[in-house]
């Protein structure tokens, strides 16, 4: 029995929550409370916020903000806190593919707090998470810095078309119009860029995604992309709790 709690805590240190749990889950070695707080990991790392609040409320834990004004930044730090375990757990192609729902949210919330914009005015929610422009709101935007925007993505787009996803690209444009802040453009584009970069050459190679791979292809390693996606956060005015 001691070598499984051994076994047990060495999952837990390499963050492994899933085998840890699958050990433990039927196991009258382990109490209750310790099986739904590893319970409630393994939701935290599917990004099951619900149930992990649930259960980590249960024992007067606070670790996701229960307020709902703080819920989209709440949610952009969980995914950047799963970055981080992908980075550290080295596995890099997740990382690389979960880089991709962070960025535009990043994008967006950097918009909102450093210049003002609040895109959700010009935008509509067709499912989850699938946010496409919304032509006439733009046109018709009655604030007055907020004109020009439709300007910068017709410029880009050659005429922008009603119900386009907003990406990346677009949302990119309007920084890079709207911010003053070189840094934070720079970083911006090469994140994109190692999106774009990253999944061309997967798409075309069959190949495992190495950190050495990723240099190779970007120029930057792994834990210099995840440190440009802690500087866009850090630079909205949050805090990011390692």
């Amino acid at each position: 029995m001691e070598f499984k709690k051994q076994m047990v805590q060495k999952l837990i240190l390499s963050y492994d929550y899933p085998a840890a749990y699958k050990m433990v889950e039927n196991s009258p070695a382990f109490s209750e409370r310790f099986k739904e707080m590893l319970y409630g990991a393994c939701m935290r790392m599917k990004l099951s916020y619900s149930k992990t609040k649930t259960i980590f409320r249960k024992y007067g834990i606070t670790i996701i903000s229960e307020n709902e004004k703080d819920k989209y930044i709440s949610d952009i730090s969980e995914f950047i806190h799963l970055l981080k375990l992908k980075l550290i757990k080295e596995e890099y192609a997740d990382f690389i593919r979960a880089i991709t729902p962070v960025f535009a949210k990043l994008c967006m919330l950097y918009l909102k707090n450093k210049c003002a914009v609040d895109i959700e005015n010009y935008i509509n929610e067709i499912e989850p998470d699938f946010l496409v422009w919304n032509r006439d709101k733009l046109e018709k935007t009655d604030i007055p810095k907020d004109k020009d925007i439709i300007v910068f993505l017709d410029r880009k787009y050659d005429s922008l078309k009603d119900c386009s996803p907003v990406s990346s690209d677009s949302l990119i444009e309007i920084i890079y119009e709207k911010s003053t802040d070189t840094d934070i453009k720079d970083a911006v584009t090469n994140l994109r860029n190692v999106e774009k970069k990253i999944r061309n050459s997967a798409a075309h190679t069959v190949v495992g995604i190495t950190d050495e791979y990723i240099k190779k292809i970007c120029k930057f390693t792994s834990k210099d992309i995840f440190n440009m996606v802690k500087k866009v956060f850090v630079s909205c005015g949050f805090v990011y709790d390692e």
